[in-house]
């Protein structure tokens, strides 16, 4: 079954992304990158064009992943999946913050991981803002 969704993966940990990588396309996603960094994923962010980030809090670059949410959020509402190896109430509440959005802890599970990308792709407050042009 062909899932629709464009997802970006932000995660410094080769590894993991290449894990999430290969469970998203085994079930038919099509993974649009594999960022190492906020900054990275933000050069990408125009021409790609994200349905959904799996957005990793602590990362290697200037950026973390609130931070580079929050310059996405600047001009939509893309969804975004967080993880982190701490769910502390700080980080909780962080996340809460960014609607719409999910957590989940690593390590993640293919399950987990795929039940949160169903239920943030399928809530329609995905609405590009419009810019002031």
């Amino acid at each position: 079954m062909k899932n629709s969704a464009r997802i970006a993966i932000v995660e410094d940990c080769f590894i993991q992304s290449t894990v999430m990588k290969k469970i998203f396309e085994s079930e038919g996603y099509d993974v649009i990158g594999m960022f190492k960094s906020g900054e990275d994923a933000l050069s990408q962010f125009q021409t790609e064009k994200p349905d959904i980030y799996i957005m990793d809090i602590n990362l290697k670059g200037e950026l973390n992943g609130f931070e580079t949410v929050n310059v996405v959020r600047q001009t939509s509402k893309i969804p975004v999946i967080f993880v982190s190896a701490s769910n502390n109430e700080e980080i909780l509440g962080r996340v809460g913050q960014f609607s719409p959005s999910a957590m989940l802890v690593k390590p993640v599970f293919r399950d987990s991981l795929l039940t949160k990308v169903e239920e943030m792709t399928t809530i329609e407050a995905y609405d590009v803002l419009e810019s002031a042009s």
